[in-house]
């Protein structure tokens, strides 16, 4: 796998995508939806962060998240919601960005869906540059946690060397993840399946986030 050094040779690839047009105008709806916000924190992905229970949320961190995770998204679906949804408008005080995971269902290359991250990243220092950001590491998933689990560790090893240069504090939970699951791998709980969280994987999730803010 390539090292940090050579991800210098991939431009910032700033690709927006649409899915549909009924995520098109869900996507509006939601957008109208928002124009009542201001401050606060503001939580951006897909499912891993759509799902994350607004009462842990309020337990851990004196709030419920303006939680704008949708399922399915990849990173290239957030940043065209982003641009419809006005972020500099809303004025977070903090960010949470959990997202890529389902970038890896594609055969991009980690180097791709690296530089994406960091053109989501980038979108949103640019929108609201006084906001704090945070950028979740992504996950395990998959069979015996082994789904693409190479491009994993390049993707969360890269995010980690260029977070602060980025401006971004990096989540860290694959270690604790993987750690859980080797300890016990028939009574593993932090997931409801092979990909999403449960409860206990929010409240893992939650202390890691916890220890940087």
């Amino acid at each position: 796998m390539n090292d940090h050094s050579q991800t210098e040779a991939f431009p910032p690839l700033f690709e927006r995508s649409s899915r549909d047009e009924v995520w098109e105008q869900q996507t509006r709806k939601q957008a109208e939806f928002l124009k009542k916000f201001k401050g606060g924190t503001l939580l951006v992905g897909d499912s891993l962060a759509k799902f994350w229970p607004k009462t842990l949320q309020q337990e851990r961190f004196g709030q419920s998240f303006i939680n704008l995770g949708v399922p399915g998204d990849r990173v290239e679906n957030i940043l065209w919601r982003l641009d419809v949804h006005n972020i500099k408008d809303l004025a977070p005080e903090r960010i949470i960005v959990i997202a890529g995971t389902n970038n890896l269902k594609t055969d991009v290359k980690p180097e791709t869906i690296l530089c994406r991250l960091l053109a989501l990243i980038d979108s949103l220092k640019t929108s609201v540059p006084k906001a704090a950001l945070f950028l979740s590491e992504i996950p395990p998933r998959g069979d015996e946690m082994k789904y693409r689990s190479d491009d994993i560790i390049y993707l969360n090893k890269n995010l980690g060397q260029i977070s602060h240069q980025r401006g971004f504090e990096l989540v860290r939970i694959h270690a604790s993840i993987m750690e859980r699951y080797n300890a016990s791998p028939d009574d593993f709980d932090l997931y409801i399946d092979k990909l999403h969280f449960g409860d206990k994987g929010y409240e893992l999730f939650s202390d890691a986030l916890q220890e940087i803010i």
